[in-house]
């Protein structure tokens, strides 16, 4: 996705983390290159925290679903310990 068109929250829903993850470093190399209008920088600097935003929210529920997993494994292991 190019820098002159920002997708919609319902085209960023429908992206994979890795997909938001590319265009997060994207507009940061965009950002760094430094040859842009304030106007610009400043939609860029918006578009990235939005970015940076899906992309922690992803990884919590990513870590949510680790942590059940676990503690499930974790309760039916005991519960067969417990059962032998």
């Amino acid at each position: 996705m190019s820098d002159n068109s920002n997708p919609t929250p319902e085209q960023l829903e429908n992206l994979t983390f890795e997909e938001v993850l590319a265009l997060l470093n994207e507009t940061v190399s965009n950002l760094d290159q430094g040859n842009l209008s304030l106007d610009h920088a400043t939609k860029l600097y918006e578009q990235g925290m939005i970015l940076s935003e899906i992309c922690l929210k992803r990884l919590n529920d990513a870590q949510l679903k680790i942590s059940d997993i676990q503690e499930k494994h974790s309760k039916a292991t005991e519960n067969t310990l417990d059962n032998s």
